[in-house]
């Protein structure tokens, strides 16, 4: 689901279920990754090819498929952001609202839509 600011809606919070469950299942098998999506974004990599840990082969598997979905969705953030930012750079008042100080493209395409 996308608002009018051309964000993705989270409602089902997929994005963070995915970073949570993945954390979960790594936690138990004794492999701690601070959970920040930022921080899962860059360690999963590592800890799918680290041998040395306690993972199975299908929880590999099921945390590479999460690790795929969470990539899946930043990328359909990044699209739909772009799309946005493209229909309101032609938006006289979007770049009026961004002549303020603090508001940047975050806040005048909420303000817009609202």
């Amino acid at each position: 689901m996308v608002d009018c600011t051309g964000r993705i809606l989270r409602d089902d919070k997929r994005g963070y279920i995915s970073a949570n469950a993945d954390n979960i299942l790594l936690a138990e098998y004794g492999v701690t990754i601070p959970l920040t999506l930022s921080q899962l974004r860059k360690n999963i990599p590592y800890v799918l090819e680290d041998a040395e840990n306690d993972l199975t082969t299908v929880s590999r598997e099921f945390i590479h498929d999460m690790y795929l979905e969470l990539l899946s969705i930043d990328e359909k953030i990044l699209v739909v952001e772009k799309k946005s930012e493209s229909l309101l750079n032609t938006d006289e008042n979007y770049h009026r609202l961004q002549t303020i100080p603090g508001f940047g493209s975050v806040i005048s395409r909420a303000l817009l839509c609202a």
